[in-house]
């Protein structure tokens, strides 16, 4: 009959038990929208997991670990700050951070007295409109520290902007990233250690 083949936007179903049941397609696209974003992370995450082991390859390591994130947290730029003589130095996607010295020493002085990310805004060079993640609330980046043995000045520095603030599931990827990008961090900064020793070495047997 015409009411068979009318197209509707409801199913209905009936279980075993004779329980009557609907699945709207609505909740069905929400569902799938939800599980697509939850297996985007796990997978930013896996492979931030594989670099850290050298499980994949890669010729820059922590290049491609700050890309994954940028691309995962639908960041604009993603940066880890460490500690380097009296001021700080970075790895990232830009060449140039945004925050002065002071401004990144602020955040992570903030950091480690809150024991947990945050977002906030960036204005006239100071930070501003500090945020807790996962907040609908409108932040322009968001600070994570880098669990490195004997330091707290190592930090993941990501810039959107995100309005309405991350979503739970970006927010927990920028949580869980810590321990590989330490291991990462380890290596960059033994990697800098080196060049620079070699550097004054060259520097002296010149003289």
């Amino acid at each position: 009959s015409n009411r068979r083949l009318e197209i509707r936007r409801k199913w209905t179903f009936r279980p075993r038990h004779g329980c009557k049941g609907e699945l709207r397609l609505p909740k069905l696209n929400v569902v799938f929208a939800r599980v697509m974003v939850v297996m985007s992370a796990l997978s930013t995450l896996e492979e931030l997991s594989g670099l850290a082991t050298g499980r994949i390859a890669s010729d820059d390591a922590m290049a491609s670990a700050l890309a994954a994130l940028k691309d995962g947290l639908g960041a604009s730029d993603a940066a880890v700050t460490y500690g380097f003589g009296r001021g700080f130095k970075h790895f990232g996607t830009c060449a140039e951070l945004e925050l002065s010295e002071t401004s990144i020493w602020w955040v992570n002085r903030e950091l480690s007295n809150r024991g947990r990310p945050f977002g906030f805004h960036l204005q006239d060079g100071k930070v501003r409109r500090l945020a807790e993640l996962g907040e609908p609330l409108d932040i322009e980046y968001a600070a994570s520290l880098i669990p490195t043995r004997g330091a707290t000045a190592q930090m993941l520095l990501v810039r959107g902007p995100w309005a309405g603030g991350m979503s739970r599931e970006q927010a927990q990827v920028l949580r869980a990233a810590g321990p590989a990008l330490a291991i990462l961090v380890e290596q960059q900064i033994a990697i800098a250690g080196a060049e620079q020793e070699r550097e004054q070495l060259n520097a002296f047997s010149a003289i």
